[in-house]
């Protein structure tokens, strides 16, 4: 059984999201990091666990306070669809295999114009 998660957990995922997206990824281009594709998918997975929290928490006034910095890194990542997806093959069999719906963008950004 999932332990139930609480607004601290909103605040945790969202933390990850802008170092992984912002810090950790451009480091590992940088470097030729071979865990670059496992850094993606972690970034993927935060934006999902966000997505849920926001759903979860909707009535929570510090969730709305935040929904302007999550939309700020939502561009970011999606200026960045190139880089994300030539680095990680992978995200097509992973959105497949745990059944990501259509409304998690951020996993179809290759299928856009």
């Amino acid at each position: 059984m999932t332990p139930k998660k609480n607004l601290q957990d909103f605040f945790i995922s969202l933390k990850e999201y802008e170092i992984t997206l912002t810090k950790i990824i451009p480091l590992c281009l940088k470097q030729g990091d071979e865990e670059v594709d496992m850094e993606i998918t972690h970034l993927l997975t935060c934006r999902d666990e966000l997505q849920s929290d926001i759903e979860r928490f909707s009535d929570e006034p510090q969730i709305a306070t935040h929904i302007a910095r999550i939309h700020e890194l939502d561009g970011k990542l999606a200026l960045q669809k190139e880089i994300i997806f030539s680095h990680n093959a992978d995200y097509r069999r992973w959105r497949k295999r745990n059944n990501i719906p259509k409304s998690h963008w951020w996993w179809y950004m290759d299928e856009e114009n």
